[in-house]
């Protein structure tokens, strides 16, 4: 082999090494990205899960001191009470609406530093992005929040909760509800 064909076999060897080496690399950093997107949206799942429950805690923990206090007054199923129970509901939703924004933004963040190589190797590895949904218990607290709250005594006092994350103010949120924002 001559001096010139020995050049070029050693050149092309040595670009195909690099491009080798270079396709390794980008998968190995693309799998340790998925990896810690991977677990951050599960913190995310996570944090989500114990902010209801202790949202729910605080506000079943309000109601009952409201009622203590109302019933040393003689107004535990007044109208006072009720307009009480619509007050704090607000204020949970308020504070839930505050709190699922911020996680929806991290969550797109996260999916926006994933580009084509991420997509490729979730597809190689059949590891498709995590969802990040609300579970049937938070829906149904959601729920509870949102219904019109009543005295238990009498149905001539209810009162509708004045809902910060209605559909016409948040239809992201709304949106994200009923099907995950496209994050599933």
């Amino acid at each position: 082999m001559s001096f010139w064909g020995s050049l070029a076999t050693e050149i092309c060897g040595g670009i195909a090494t690099a491009i080798v080496l270079g396709v390794v690399a980008a998968y190995v950093a693309a799998s340790q990205s998925i990896m810690r997107h991977d677990e951050q949206l599960g913190e995310l799942l996570e944090d989500n899960r114990r902010w209801f429950r202790d949202r729910s805690r605080q506000l079943a923990v309000a109601d009952q001191s409201a009622t203590t206090e109302l019933s040393a007054r003689g107004l535990a199923h007044s109208g006072a009470w009720v307009q009480g129970m619509a007050k704090r509901r607000h204020h949970a939703l308020h504070d839930y609406r505050d709190e699922i924004s911020a996680k929806l933004r991290r969550c797109s963040a996260i999916r926006a530093s994933e580009g084509w190589t991420h997509a490729r190797v979730r597809q190689l590895k059949r590891r498709p992005w995590p969802a990040f949904v609300l579970t049937d218990a938070e829906r149904e607290t959601l729920d509870g929040w949102r219904a019109d709250q009543s005295a238990s005594h009498t149905a001539d006092i209810a009162l509708a909760v004045e809902d910060p994350t209605a559909e016409a103010l948040e239809p992201e949120i709304r949106q994200f509800e009923r099907n995950n924002y496209g994050f599933a």
